[in-house]
Order: C-alpha cells, then sequence, then structure tokens
C-alpha cells in the first residue's frame, strides 16, 4: 500500500512498462538496427552542432578514455599528438564517409585475398558493422602527414564474438597465410591492416552491451554505456539541436535502459542507463529495499518447492506486477535476465543478494565476491597470503587456506586480484555448499560476524 501510494514508484512503473520506440518495431536488441543508428547519429543527420561538439569528436575523446584496452600496441593506438587536438578541440577533420556493412574485401581492394590466396576465386562474405573514414589536416607523428583516420567497428548487443568459420576457403595461403580459421576480431584486424599506408591511422573498436572481450588485441573495448555517457548525453545538452533530433536520441536513450520484458530472456539486458535513471533506481531500492527483499524471499520459498502463505502469494503476485522496474534495479550490475525469469517461474532455490543490491544464485560468484571484498578491505594491513588467512580467523572466525592463493591453482580454478599490492589469487573453483564445504563455512562465519562493508542478504 505504501509503494502504491509514492508518486515516485508510480512514474518509475510508467516510465519502465512502456515500450520504446525500437521495441514497437522489434527492433529493441537487434544488432544491425543499433549500427544503423549510430551511422546516423555520427552522420550528424538531422543533427546540427558546433565542429568542437559534433559526435565525431565525442567518439575521438571516447576512443582516447578508453585506448588502454587496446593491449595489442606496443605504445597507445592513438598517438600523443593526436590524442592531444582531439583533447583540446583543435581536430581538423572533413570528408567522413560512414557506412553499414561494408565489406572486408573492400579496405584492401582485395589485396590481402588476391595476394594470400591466389588460388581462391570467391570472394570474402565479411563485413564490418560500421566503417568510418575522415580525411585530418595538420596532423603529424614522428615526421610523417597523417592525412586519414579509419575507424572500424564490430558491434555486438546479445551474440558474442564469431567464432572460426565452418566453411573454410582462406587458409593455407602464401606463406601459410590463413584467415577463416580465425576468429572474427581477428580476422577483421589481419585484412584490415594488411599493407596499410603510412598516412593512415586505423582504430579497431568493439562495441558491446555487457562489456564483454574480444580474441584481438588491438581493438579498444567500449560499451553502449560508454556511448550513452559519452555521446548521446552530451549532445542532448546542445542548444543547437532541433526538435526532431531531440525526440530521436530521447526515445533511443530510453530504449536502451527499458529492460524489454515482454521477450525472451536471452534479448532482455538493459544496454545502457542514464545518470538521471541510475539515481531514480538507487533511490528506488533505498526506499523499497524490504519489500524487495520479501518478494526475492517468496520466490525462493516457491523454488523449494515450500508451503506458500497468503502473503508469499501476494508478494510474487506484486513482484510480477513490478517485474519491469524490479529487474532494471536489480540488472544495473550486470545481466541478470536468465536468473530473473526462474525466480518467478519457483526454479530458484537460494539466493544471495549482494552489498550493491545486484543477485545471484551461484555459489563461486557469491563467494568470490566476498573474498575480494575482504582483501581489499584489509589491503593496508597484510603483507602476505598467509596474514590476509590469519585476518579471516580473527575477524569472521574462518579458519581456511583454501581461498587465497599466489599462483592460479589447478589453471583457470583461480582469478587474479589485478593491482593488489601482493600477487594474489581468489579461488572461483572450490566453493560448495554442501556439508562441511567451503561456502557452508563461509555463510556460517558470516552469519556470525557482521561486516558493515559487506552487508549481504542470503536467501536459503
Amino acid at each position: 500500500m505504501e509503494f502504491n501510494r509514492d508518486a515516485e514508484n508510480r512514474k518509475l512503473m510508467d516510465f519502465y512498462n512502456r515500450k520504446a520506440i525500437m521495441e514497437i518495431l522489434g527492433q529493441a536488441r537487434d544488432e544491425k538496427s543499433h549500427s544503423a543508428f549510430l551511422k546516423w547519429v555520427l552522420d550528424c543527420e538531422d543533427i546540427t552542432t558546433k565542429t568542437a561538439d559534433t559526435p565525431i569528436m565525442w567518439l575521438l575523446q571516447l576512443l582516447c578514455h578508453r585506448q588502454s584496452t587496446a593491449t595489442g600496441y606496443t605504445q597507445s593506438p592513438i598517438f600523443d599528438e593526436l590524442e592531444r587536438q582531439i583533447l583540446t578541440r583543435s581536430l581538423q577533420f572533413r570528408d567522413v564517409t560512414i557506412e553499414n556493412e561494408k565489406p572486408v574485401r573492400d579496405i584492401t581492394n582485395n589485396n590481402y585475398f588476391k595476394n594470400n590466396f591466389p588460388n581462391v576465386n570467391e570472394q570474402c562474405e565479411d563485413k564490418l558493422d560500421l566503417h568510418i573514414k575522415l580525411h585530418l589536416d595538420n596532423v603529424n607523428h614522428n615526421g610523417q602527414n597523417i592525412s586519414e583516420l579509419e575507424i572500424i567497428i564490430e558491434n555486438k548487443v546479445l551474440s558474442s564474438e564469431e567464432g572460426a568459420k565452418t566453411i573454410k576457403k582462406f587458409i593455407n595461403g602464401t606463406n601459410g597465410a590463413s584467415y577463416d580459421d580465425k576468429k572474427q576480431t581477428e580476422r577483421y584486424y589481419i585484412a584490415c591492416s594488411y599493407n596499410c599506408p603510412k598516412d593512415k591511422l586505423q582504430l579497431y573498436v568493439y562495441l558491446t552491451a555487457q562489456n564483454q572481450d574480444c580474441s584481438d588485441k588491438h581493438f579498444i573495448k567500449i560499451s553502449y554505456q560508454d556511448i550513452l555517457d559519452y555521446i548521446l548525453s552530451p549532445l542532448l545538452q546542445s542548444d543547437d539541436l532541433t526538435d526532431r533530433a531531440r525526440f530521436i536520441l530521447e526515445e533511443y536513450i530510453d530504449g536502451l535502459s527499458i529492460p524489454t520484458a515482454d521477450t525472451k530472456e536471452n534479448k532482455r539486458i538493459v544496454m545502457a542507463t542514464s545518470k538521471k535513471e541510475e539515481r531514480l533506481l538507487s533511490k528506488f531500492i533505498e526506499k523499497n529495499r524490504d519489500l524487495i527483499i520479501e518478494v526475492l524471499k517468496a520466490c525462493v520459498k516457491k523454488g523449494k518447492k515450500q508451503s506458500l502463505s497468503p502473503d508469499d502469494e501476494l508478494a510474487i503476485d506484486f513482484g510480477k506486477t513490478i517485474k519491469s522496474v524490479l529487474y532494471a534495479a536489480l540488472s544495473r550490475k550486470g545481466d541478470c535476465s536468465s536468473l530473473f525469469d526462474d525466480l518467478f517461474d519457483g526454479n530458484v532455490d537460494h539466493l544471495y543478494i549482494m552489498p550493491d543490491f545486484s543477485i545471484t544464485k551461484t555459489d563461486s560468484d557469491f563467494g568470490f565476491e566476498f573474498a575480494k571484498q575482504f582483501a581489499l578491505h584489509n589491503e593496508a594491513n597484510v603483507t602476505t597470503i598467509q596474514e590476509l588467512e590469519t585476518a579471516l580467523n580473527d575477524q569472521i572466525g574462518l579458519n581456511t587456506h583454501a581461498i587465497y592463493y599466489s599462483s592460479n591453482q589447478n589453471q583457470k580454478q583461480c582469478r587474479e586480484l589485478i593491482g593488489y599490492p601482493i600477487t594474489l589469487y581468489i579461488t572461483t573453483g572450490t566453493w560448495q555448499r554442501t556439508g562441511n564445504g567451503l561456502l557452508t563455512k563461509l555463510i556460517q562465519a558470516l552469519s556470525n560476524h557482521r561486516l558493515e562493508y559487506f552487508n549481504c542478504t542470503i536467501l536459503d
């Protein structure tokens, strides 16, 4: 009753229960549609801005910000002089061309394929999601004039990177050249960078909705959240936008955050959230935390096949009513679409609510997150793994040598905590809830010793 009386709750419900235009058209999570929209934005179709604030300039600033994610270079992919001109907004460029579905073979006039696979008469059918080319004025690097910038963007919304091709035509070429047996980004870099002219700079970009990684290390990794924060939001702040352009941009941004809750679970993701929505969702959780936990408790009780009281049934029905906003609030730290559906279908018999109010049913995720937060909290006071283990025993009474390691035990069963003062690997493979397992011990220890910085809720 209190929830329904709250005007902010009702407003948020109205927002997340409606459909954005792209969902109405059935294109809410279609990669080609998003690539086409980005072309519209970057092409400045219907968008008038000053040169310093064009979408291309904002994209270049975003790539400067994220270029450290491209680890395949001995130096930064965007050299210092170009970065300086981008950040000071003094970069002069012209003759911008932007294309969707650009054939890879067109980048080198098919020279890569003709020279390396002379006996193959068929054409490569690979296409780039977004290809951008612009002429640069007055840009030099190590005495070489750089007159052209080429940006190659691979866009992933729901899918992950494609692997090797099933039908392999371009393999075992001249001097061992190989193409079709490589993963997607590896293929694109091999072909597009082939005999690249010295006066051309190429930037490779991997755009995803869920911060995915890619196989080729020359790609700068960006997300749709970056697109929202660094390109779309600044555009909306411009006084030069027409009413039509502003309406289109706002509708598109709404579509990124509305989780399309009536579609199949593998197509329901929050792609990006505006700062305003983030504040509203945080406030929503803060005000309704106890009610949300009651909904989740009832769902877990249903999953355990226990008898449901009228209050439990009311909580589950109410949860279904606020499903869209609840999903948006609980998905802010990562996609939980399949878990969310399993909850309401009664297929989850335990649940972990993390301190940031994200949710998971995966034991290793919960165990790893605790171990990471504990290590970070004690970072200033430990110099060895043994001291970290002693702190575990002293602070929560957990006596174990099975969490922290100095190397990757059993390969891929540990994950390194990057940036920690000592080399530290945290187990991901030994968290067990059965009997006297490690996770059972941890849950018992946490029940006896409350940690303010790891204020979690375990529904079991």
